[in-house]
């Protein structure tokens, strides 16, 4: 009989009931039903139960001793080497069929011939079935009995005939594909019962009773069974699903904590490798896992392997403003849970990372004190035996053995959570809720001693984030000493992050006036200077130049040590070489720009630092230093040129200007200055700095120089006397230091113009005295 006989013959047997039944795509039936749920937890709870993904079968071992007869079959192959034995529901057309005969036992109105007649047809497709065939028409006729049944109840029938669908739904063909080139048989395992239930309309009927509300815990259960199982490795069944607008009404059954747990795997089914399906969940998913796993009644453990991979699924362009305010402390939970394996800790702490890059998550994690759990997570990457309960300053202990692969993935959880960790402790609120004093701050101390790179990272980031105020910064160097810590791993570590960690942490503690003098005492100059070698890395480098600037402002002491020689063996050929010496050789040698400017602006800082008024330092050691900065540094200048020709830093310029300008007040440096102006592009920056035109300016007929006239006219600040002169450049200096980042361009021109003008008037003054300025530049000069 073809298919439409079997729906004219379902209308002969169930009459006008059939006929009366309408039950829409993706929607609910027609008759309206009142379930009361049954207490089913512990079934589902087994029902729920299977192996790591991936997720092939919904409820592989349960309920067996419901399902139809089953017959061990053995299968001798052609090859004679494989013996197959496997359970198969070759009854399950029998079995279905007598549940709607008893069912309809007191129905007056059905015909029996009709129903006798039916039973023949599915005892018929189960001999096909036996015989290798699947008869699909007959399971339209097990569709129009699920129909009736629906319609006409009881529903423990219903639920009868619905688990021996999905255990038929489970079941394999195993089939021999060839041999390997070694002769090992090659095997694979295809679904019989998918497509035809999706042919049959069993998948729909399914599909549509989890979209009706007030279904019975059991029922929904039974078909959340046959939906996972019928989508697992199924494009065809899973694009019925999606396209039908089925995921909304399977993501609604993790509300039922009966159901949770089985609605997790059927998601995963749907959606592992099916990029539609993917799609369908974004947005939607996220806060109902996070509401399952957040209530203490649901087990994550035996589905953490189906989570995780939903939770990545449901992420992308997730707006994690919507998620509640529990979802961060939820996820550390299930993360520090026992045997989480790497793969699911990687997505559990992207999930972490998405929410702690967000303000108020950030601020939730410090309110509740779970900040140490994240910070637990990075000792459980390496000890997954440590205890819950164990303490922070945990960093010495034996290494769990782990798969190569397993490693990379925990060494990508560790960098995830100190990146949320870096941007938890830049909050505010974090050094508001751990001080100093506070056990956080006291165990992350301990991690700077660790062995380990990764706890000596975590600690400098977080401590330097907390090092954002002169009084935290200064308790840490006087009272705490954490700058000699950091002196000893600046000097021993070789990891590049580690470093770079450990310099952000003190250039940030030598900012603070009273604190540059202890970090010089810990010879932290003479110790970073090893990076300014070629063989560094480039960012590390400019890092190590950065600090040592901070380190220079405002104090004479560590300018001295800068001046130092690098050997005091009269006799080495290192006795006239200076730290310093090796910080204008990297200039010379490095491309990176970024370490250049930065080594021009540390120039600049020194003679800023050596132009400033200090009654306490002796003027007789003054002079010496400056003559043996000169004398030593013949170069001294060159920085401070490429500061001035370089476009494309207006601040940076007018730093340039100011340190040129008081490098000028003495003859030795008025020397040093005229040695860069013979260059062209740093004479012609002087020129068109003071008269806003460049040296030679072109039209469409010639070229001429600018007119001595136009320049005088263009100049009318007079020469100041010497005394005069120092107070104009140190006014100039604090002019330039308070309101350069605020200065608008016109303000900046100006300001450069007033340095650059003090600069000639220092040029003109020596050259009479040195006799260094050439005859045409002391012409051309006299004229301003």
């Amino acid at each position: 009989m073809d298919s439409i006989g079997y729906k004219r013959e379902a209308e002969k047997v169930l009459g006008a009931r059939m006929k009366g039944k309408d039950i829409t795509s993706g929607g609910s039936p027609s008759t309206s039903r009142h379930h009361s749920p049954s207490n089913s937890s512990s079934e589902v709870t087994h029902a729920s139960t299977s192996q790591s993904p991936p997720v092939k079968l919904v409820g592989e071992d349960q309920h067996q001793s419901r399902t139809p007869e089953h017959l061990e079959v053995s299968i001798e192959s052609l090859l004679g080497h494989l013996e197959l034995k496997e359970e198969l529901p070759i009854r399950m057309f029998s079995f279905v069929g007598a549940i709607f005969k008893q069912a309809t036992r007191h129905e007056g109105n059905v015909d029996p011939g009709g129903i006798n007649e039916w039973q023949a047809v599915l005892e018929g497709a189960d001999t096909s079935y036996r015989r290798g065939r699947i008869d699909v028409g007959a399971l339209q006729v097990i569709r129009s009995i699920l129909d009736y049944l629906w319609l006409n109840g009881p529903e423990d029938d219903l639920v009868k005939a619905s688990r021996a669908l999905a255990d038929a739904c489970r079941e394999r063909e195993l089939r021999i594909c060839g041999r390997d080139r070694l002769g090992k048989l090659l095997t694979i395992h295809k679904a019989r019962w998918r497509v035809p239930f999706r042919e049959g309309g069993i998948l729909d009927f399914f599909l549509e009773v989890i979209a009706t509300e007030d279904v019975s815990t059991d029922l929904n259960l039974e078909a959340l069974r046959l939906i996972g199982n019928a989508c697992a490795d199924e494009d065809t069944n899973r694009e019925s699903v999606v396209s039908q607008g089925f995921i909304p009404p399977i993501i609604r059954q993790l509300q039922n904590d009966s159901l949770a747990n089985l609605a997790i795997p059927v998601l995963y089914n749907v959606c592992i490798d099916y990029e539609p399906a993917q799609e369908a969940v974004r947005s939607k998913l996220f806060c109902p896992l996070i509401d399952a796993l957040a209530r203490e009644s649901f087990d994550n453990g035996p589905l953490l392997g189906y989570i995780c991979p939903l939770l990545t699924f449901s992420l992308d362009q997730f707006d994690a403003n919507q998620s509640p305010d529990y979802s961060v402390r939820v996820l550390l939970q299930v993360a520090l849970g026992r045997d989480v394996e790497a793969e699911d800790q990687v997505s559990l702490v992207n999930a972490i990372l998405v929410h702690l890059q967000i303000d108020r998550f950030q601020r939730i994690l410090i309110d509740e004190n779970l900040v140490n759990l994240p910070l637990f997570m990075i000792i459980r990457s390496f000890a997954p035996q440590a205890p819950p309960n164990a303490s922070l300053s945990l960093t010495d202990f034996s290494p769990a053995l782990r798969d190569p692969a397993d490693e990379e993935k925990l060494s990508t959880v560790r960098s995830s959570l100190i990146r949320a960790l870096s941007d938890v402790s830049a909050n505010p609120e974090f050094g508001i809720k751990y001080p100093v004093g506070s056990d956080l701050v006291k165990s992350l101390l301990l991690w700077l001693s660790a062995t380990r790179p990764q706890f000596q990272i975590c600690s400098c980031i977080m401590l330097g984030n907390l090092a954002r105020s002169d009084l935290v910064c200064h308790s840490m160097v006087h009272d705490l000493r954490i700058h000699e810590s950091l002196a000893s791993i600046v000097q021993d570590s070789s990891d590049i992050q580690v470093l770079h960690a450990a310099l952000g942490f003190l250039r940030n503690l030598a900012l603070p006036l009273e604190n540059k003098r202890l970090l010089g005492q810990a010879q932290i100059i003479e110790t970073i200077s090893r990076f300014w070698s070629m063989d560094f890395n480039p960012q590390l480098q400019y890092n190590a130049v950065s600090l040592i600037r901070q380190l220079l402002n405002s104090s004479f002491g560590n300018v001295q040590r800068l001046l130092m020689s690098l050997s005091a063996d009269p006799d080495s050929p290192a006795h006239d070489k200076t730290y310093l010496s090796i910080l204008l050789s990297l200039f010379e040698k490095t491309d990176q720009v970024p370490a250049q400017v930065e080594i021009a602006r540390t120039i600049a800082t020194i003679w800023r630092c050596l132009s400033v008024s200090n009654p306490s330092i002796d003027p007789i050691l003054l002079r010496d230093l400056v003559h043996r900065l000169y004398s030593k540094h013949t170069n001294i200048a060159r920085p401070l040129a490429m500061m001035v020709t370089q476009s494309q830093w207006p601040i940076i310029r007018s730093e340039g200007w100011f340190a040129l300008a008081l490098m000028a007040r003495s003859q030795e440096g008025s020397a040093a200055v005229n040695v860069i102006l013979q260059q062209v592009e740093v004479f012609g920056a002087l020129v068109e700095t003071v008269t806003g035109h460049s040296i030679c300016s072109t039209s469409t007929a010639r070229a001429e120089l600018i007119s001595t006239e136009a320049l005088a006219s263009a100049i009318r600040t007079p020469s100041p006397a010497d005394s005069e002169s120092n107070s104009a450049v140190a006014a100039a200096a604090e002019t330039t230091s308070r309101s350069s980042n605020s200065s608008s361009a016109s303000t900046i021109a100006a300001r450069n113009r007033e340095n650059a003008l003090i600069l000639i008037n220092e040029l003109l003054k020596n050259s009479v005295r040195i006799g260094s300025l050439d005859v045409s530049s002391r012409c051309y000069f006299s004229l301003f």
